[in-house]
């Protein structure tokens, strides 16, 4: 989301085009300027949320217009037609600011469990050369970090994996078989490994 989300709005005044209404005393109200910039910040929401899957859009259990203009924009491919749908829609939010509230939440989760995605992913890369290059011990730190009940099968992908990676008298079109089978080893590894890490964040998330 864009840095603008988080001033945009603010629960307790209500939505842009209300904005007024908060304002008390020797508060002035915002300016011209000032209600666009929250236009457009509402504008890019709605542009981040119709890019979603439909499934994830259908997780806000919205009723009412807005909700179903919103499935409209997310069923168009992007042409004028769905930029001037975006505008409805920003102007159908403006005026809800709960359903504005839930539009932020869903990309505030969307975006952890990306993050979270290239955080496991990050984590299966480094343990899967880790345990290729090192010995006993790395496999027993991986699992005293992640659980699980493959040491026996890495250790034996780690022999083979070694042991293919002797070279020594071997002919071109050994090497090259070779290569191949620490290749298909490598993603094994990555496999398991990967399961583990991911078993392990899901039973953290719970």
């Amino acid at each position: 989301m864009t840095e603008a989300d988080d001033q945009f709005y603010d629960s307790s005044n209500g939505s842009p085009d209300n904005a007024q209404d908060s304002f008390s005393g020797n508060k002035e109200p915002p300016s011209k300027s000032e209600l666009k910039r929250r236009q457009n910040a509402i504008q890019d929401l709605i542009g981040e949320l119709i890019a979603l899957p439909k499934s994830q859009i259908d997780t806000l259990v919205a009723a009412g217009n807005s909700f179903d203009e919103i499935q409209v924009a997310a069923s168009m491919a992007p042409s004028s037609a769905r930029n001037r749908q975006i505008r409805y829609i920003t102007k159908l939010i403006s005026k809800d600011p709960e359903l504005l509230e839930r539009i932020k939440l869903l990309l505030e989760d969307t975006q952890q469990a990306k993050q979270f995605n290239a955080n496991q992913l990050h984590q299966a890369e480094h343990w899967r050369e880790t345990i290729l290059a090192g010995d006993d011990q790395d496999i027993f730190e991986f699992f005293n970090q992640f659980g699980g009940s493959d040491q026996q099968k890495l250790r034996q992908l780690r022999r083979e994996f070694l042991k293919l990676s002797r070279s020594e008298n071997l002919s071109s079109k050994q090497l090259s078989s070779a290569d191949k089978k620490r290749k298909e080893i490598s993603r094994k590894v990555f496999k398991l490994v990967s399961e583990n890490i991911r078993s392990s964040g899901d039973q953290e998330i719970e």
